[in-house]
């Protein structure tokens, strides 16, 4: 087990990484407002495909890293992903614990899409969502880290 200074200097430096990534989610973002998901060009599928790997990376960090290093500093450590979100629910990093349970659910669906038409319903449910996750990163940056 890392001692807890270990543990706080690794938390501070995924709040930098969640700050970059936010910044760049939120590019990817601006850039797909104005696709339409009924038959986007080429390029248009390049950019949301960056887009939905943004999510995924940026619900990986928040969710697998971030959120299990403050368990662990806060003592909380341990259960499912539901608990998980469920603390970062209560800690008001997220509106809501089963919103991003869906949103983890779907990051592995968009993980291992296949075809376009997959591809561009998880194009919709990641501009839907994306909203919600860079609340919970830039809440994540600001997170006061003892």
């Amino acid at each position: 087990m890392m001692a807890r200074e270990e543990l706080v200097l690794e938390a501070r430096d995924v709040q930098r990484k969640l700050g970059k990534l936010a910044q760049r989610l939120a590019e990817s973002n601006e850039a797909c407002t104005a696709i339409s998901l009924r038959d986007p060009s080429a390029e248009e599928l390049m950019r949301l495909e960056s887009l939905s790997a943004r999510f995924e990376r940026g619900i990986d960090i928040f969710v697998r890293t971030f959120l299990r290093i403050l368990d662990t500093l806060e003592g909380t450590e341990g259960g499912t992903i539901i608990d998980v979100l469920s603390r970062a629910e209560r800690r008001g990093f997220i509106q809501s614990a089963d919103e991003f349970y869906d949103m983890r659910y779907n990051r592995n669906r968009i993980a291992h899409e296949y075809l376009d038409v997959e591809a561009l319903e998880m194009a919709s449910f990641v501009r839907e969502k994306t909203p919600a996750l860079l609340d919970a990163l830039r809440l994540g940056t600001q997170y006061n880290i003892r």
